[in-house]
């Protein structure tokens, strides 16, 4: 099934692990020490990290994705760790629409030796995220990032979290300049034309989602992005309040700061819009680009730092 990356992340489901030959790994600066080092599990799509709550011991398993704007608690854990929802909140998902969920309030989340403090949780239905491997928990991102410098190093499967301000990320990959749509950040990107042309375009960072890229519906419209494409596929999702139908296609190559990757799997769908008022989004870079890469990044200094992983 194809993942759409919403603004929460929900529609999430279980996918076979995929593997890759070792590269050699992306190192910091020998002055710039780590706060904390987390192994992940990476089942092809998604990075799943331990983390504990308050004081329990027990360790829940979250999946870190940045397209994730908002924090989100598996409601099974309600009663066992006697949370209280002191208020609701609004969710929307790909179309329009909004879903009504609890929020409860989590004094300390530990994520390793980092903490996020005083942090808010949606309370949802995540059963359907389990894996063959793993149980779903929990779902985290922009919060961490706020919080700390990120690196995710596929090579060694380890995120490290840095104290926030400026890095020296050595010469070896590329650093790439980022804004922010409300809280989801955004590069420019774009797909290599057969004509040698490339049409660039602001794309979001969603390392969860299960694609190269998501298209944005009114792109394809505006540039005639559909009418061209070969489909090579049709997915029905279940998003946070109905079920929507993507198309897939293959983009003959896309072109991400210096990089060129060829033959990226795409889709898009009629009910995805996520634009705003001040610029247009070409769409979501999802998992199908990022794994190529181990990535730094820098909310701060509104900085991406690329380093070719060798996973081909």
């Amino acid at each position: 099934m194809r993942l759409p990356e919403i603004v929460i992340s929900l529609a999430l489901l279980a996918f076979p692990v995929r593997t890759a030959s070792p590269a050699p790994a992306m190192h910091a600066h020998p002055l710039q020490y780590p706060i904390a080092r987390i192994p992940f599990y990476y089942d092809g799509v998604h990075i799943i990290i331990a983390v504990t709550v308050d004081n329990y011991r027990e360790p829940l398993h979250f999946i870190f994705d940045t397209g994730s704007e908002v924090n989100v608690l598996s409601d099974r854990w309600k009663k066992i760790f006697r949370l209280y929802a002191y208020r609701s909140g609004d969710l929307s998902g790909a179309g329009n629409g909004l879903k009504v969920l609890p929020i409860t309030e989590i004094k300390t989340l530990h994520v390793g030796r980092g903490e996020l403090l005083n942090q808010d949780f949606y309370l949802e239905h995540l059963r359907n995220l389990d894996t063959h491997s793993e149980r779903i928990d929990g779902i985290i991102g922009y919060h961490l990032l706020a919080s700390y410098i990120v690196k995710i190093d596929f090579n060694d499967r380890v995120i490290e979290l840095y104290k926030k301000g400026r890095f020296d990320y050595g010469t070896a990959g590329e650093l790439l300049r980022m804004r922010m749509n409300n809280y989801t950040p955004v590069i420019r990107a774009g797909i290599a034309l057969h004509e040698g042309d490339t049409l660039t375009g602001w794309y979001q960072i969603t390392s969860g989602g299960d694609y190269g890229v998501l298209f944005n519906y009114p792109y394809m419209e505006k540039y005639r992005l559909a009418t061209p494409a070969v489909l090579t596929g049709k997915d029905s999702v279940n998003d946070l309040l109905a079920t929507r139908q993507f198309l897939d296609f293959r983009l003959p190559a896309f072109v991400i700061g210096n990089h060129c990757l060829q033959h990226v799997d795409a889709t898009f769908c009629p009910d995805v819009n996520d634009n705003d008022y001040f610029q247009d989004i070409a769409g979501d870079i999802g998992n199908g680009v990022f794994r190529h890469f181990n990535i730094i990044l820098n909310y701060g200094q509104r900085e991406l730092f690329l380093e070719s992983n060798g996973r081909n």
